[in-house]
């Protein structure tokens, strides 16, 4: 089992070129509600569900929505490379990237140890480390 510690995302679907980070090493249960807006066509956009589409495109390399998500998950306005990092409690980093108009690249590291790549081959490789 992956005990998720932090999930942080960049360009990731509808989230531009800054790093949104949500940590989850408090334990327990977490609730996610969006701000009520005056606006009702703006009340439901506000990205809840893109957290959990970072932990699963993260970890899998597809959504909930998708399985062959290719640059559905670029941020299209910012025309750049998005990526997922997660970062688990017993010290491992998972680091999706997809480069804009191109493919996937996963790494599997010990955090603080950049030279401990798991996965230094493909991203077959790579799901099956972490599956």
């Amino acid at each position: 089992m992956i005990n998720i510690a932090s999930v942080e995302w960049k360009n990731f679907m509808g989230y531009g070129d800054y790093w949104t980070k949500i940590s989850f090493d408090n334990g327990g249960i977490y609730f996610i509600y969006g701000q009520k807006d005056d606006n009702p066509d703006k009340r439901n956009a506000i990205g809840k569900s893109s957290i959990i589409q970072a932990i699963v495109w993260g970890l899998f390399g597809n959504t909930t929505f998708d399985e062959q998500v290719g640059d559905k998950v670029v941020n299209w306005h910012t025309g750049k490379n998005c990526v997922v990092r997660i970062t688990t409690l017993d010290g491992y980093e998972i680091i999706r990237t997809r480069k804009h108009n191109s493919k996937n690249e996963t790494i599997i590291r010990k955090i603080g140890d950049e030279d401990s790549d798991l996965t230094r081959g493909t991203n077959t490789t790579a799901q099956e480390t972490i599956n």
